[in-house]
């Protein structure tokens, strides 16, 4: 994800540092350390890889600091602290709410009643959650529930059942499957075949759970690809013109395996190769430009490694046994 631009001054890295130094909540100080390090110009990785973050959370974060300052990291923290539920229980409620404990027979059941007794007895909902397992976002739903249709809707949960998954029902023509198969024969790269081969078993009558068996992909990419299709036909589904989907290798190994030979040589003579120097070798080569990520895959899969700058695999030793042993 690229970062955007970093403008800090002294004195505003300086109030970072301070704040996060004396930040005693330890909410607090997580966020401060997002703050802190993006001030320190690291990466979106480098500080979600820190901080635990995902790197919305930390865009976010950042956007919050951009408008109010430190203050806003105060302001989040607060938000919660010490609400309570908006609905307030009568003495009845709490009454039936504590013989419900006693009588009901569901583990489940027994806990949502308990969760609700105890903010009937004006408990914070963060302790509620904390002692009770459930979410502050779970305990207003039960509390809500429970306002609309009493206890009784909470032991009707007991028997809700889980809805099964939405069977998608994906038509083809015969138009369509020969048109299908067709192009399953004539697809010249990989990634068009495996798509064509999704569309053909599924055509064929197979279920989308033996489609995903057979192909390897998640039934999520498989419903993917047939909406596709059928919106924009055998269009959606070739690669799209300058993409290197099907074409993911410029060169062939051992072309490549001879750039890298030559590369071995500089690398012998003292020289540090870096991955411009080898993007260099490979677009020369190709007579195009090249991804950063092909190059970086071709110098793993030699087995290059890096240590400060790309250096060869070791050459193995033979293994066969000295003469005159």
């Amino acid at each position: 994800m690229r970062a955007g631009k970093r403008q800090f001054t002294t004195e505003q890295i300086a109030k970072i540092k301070t704040a996060y130094d004396t930040a005693k909540d330890e909410w607090a100080r997580c966020r401060l350390e997002v703050v802190y390090l993006y001030a320190q110009g690291k990466t979106y990785e480098r500080i979600s890889e820190s901080t635990g973050f995902g790197q919305t959370t930390i865009i976010r974060l950042m956007q919050e600091y951009r408008e109010d300052g430190l203050d806003s990291m105060v302001k989040r923290l607060n938000r919660y602290s010490g609400r309570k539920t908006g609905f307030a229980f009568t003495s009845e409620q709490a009454a039936e709410l504590e013989n419900m404990c006693k009588t009901a027979t569901n583990p489940k059941t027994v806990r949502r009643m308990e969760a609700l007794l105890q903010l009937a007895k004006g408990e914070n909902i963060e302790d509620v959650a904390a002692s009770s397992g459930y979410s502050v976002s779970n305990l207003y739903w039960l509390e809500r529930e429970y306002r609309k249709g009493g206890a009784a809707a909470i032991f009707r949960m007991e028997h809700r059942k889980k809805q099964p998954p939405i069977a998608h029902k994906h038509k083809f023509t015969p138009k369509q499957k020969a048109e299908i198969e067709a192009a399953r024969k004539t697809a010249d790269d990989k990634w068009t075949k495996e798509r064509l081969e999704m569309l053909w078993l599924r055509a064929n009558g197979k279920s989308l759970p033996e489609v995903s068996a057979a192909a390897g992909y998640s039934v999520n990419t498989i419903t993917r690809v047939i909406r596709q299709y059928q919106n924009r036909g055998l269009e959606a589904i070739a690669p799209k013109p300058g993409s290197n989907a099907g074409q993911r290798k410029y060169l062939s190994c051992e072309e490549e395996a001879a750039i890298l030979d030559r590369l071995r040589l500089k690398t012998e003579n003292g020289d540090a190769i870096k991955l411009t120097d080898a993007k260099a070798a490979f677009e020369e080569a190709a007579g195009h430009a090249v991804c950063d990520r092909i190059v970086y895959r071709a110098l793993r899969e030699h087995g290059w490694e890096w240590h400060g700058s790309w250096r060869p695999p070791e050459p193995r030793a033979s293994k066969r046994a000295p003469e005159g042993s």
